[in-house]
């Protein structure tokens, strides 16, 4: 473990120049499709606390940046879901399980872009919520507002974590 806490430690040094591009590219994994299931707020989370530690970047640069990133990676997910249409349907596990699209476009029809919220604060929605969106023929307005609030809401909430963090780190190793 100590191997990979070095590699990553000395990664993340290489990159402090580069700190704005990481955060947005931290932020644009977490929520692109399929690869935000695997790489998860946890990469943003760790990249944000030592860029900020380091003083790479201010707390409002971090916000600007991880809301950048959160948002194009948003932005991309739904225009692959519209790229698609409903071709996701014919594919498995959603062939198997027609009940799930009843049950996500009520959802959707139900709660409208205040759906993106709900889903960017649940982990294993967050990369898949704007898909879906597009897939279901959410306009693009509304989702471009309603993305924004969820962005907004999230990067604005987890960074205050990642400032509390960062805080107790300085001020226990003075």
């Amino acid at each position: 473990m100590g191997d990979l806490s070095e590699f990553l430690a000395t990664l993340l040094r290489s990159w402090g120049t580069l700190a704005p591009l990481a955060i947005v590219l931290a932020g644009f994994v977490d929520g692109i499709i399929v690869v935000g299931f695997f790489v998860n707020g946890a990469l943003l989370f760790t990249v944000a606390v030592y860029f900020l530690s380091q003083e790479a970047v201010s707390f409002p640069e971090l916000v600007f940046y991880a809301l950048l990133g959160a948002s194009l990676g948003d932005h991309t997910g739904y225009w692959i879901g519209k790229s698609l249409g409903n071709r996701p349907f014919s594919w498995w596990p959603l062939r198997k399980r027609p009940d799930l699209r009843a049950k996500m476009e009520h959802w959707l029809a139900k709660h409208g872009a205040l759906s993106l919220t709900a889903g960017r604060f649940f982990g294993p929605t967050r990369s898949l919520a704007p898909f879906l969106a597009a897939v279901f023929g959410m306009k693009y307005r509304a989702f471009a507002y309603g993305d924004l609030f969820a962005c907004a809401t999230w990067v604005i909430l987890w960074s205050i974590v990642v400032l509390l963090v960062v805080n107790g780190y300085l001020s226990l190793t003075g």
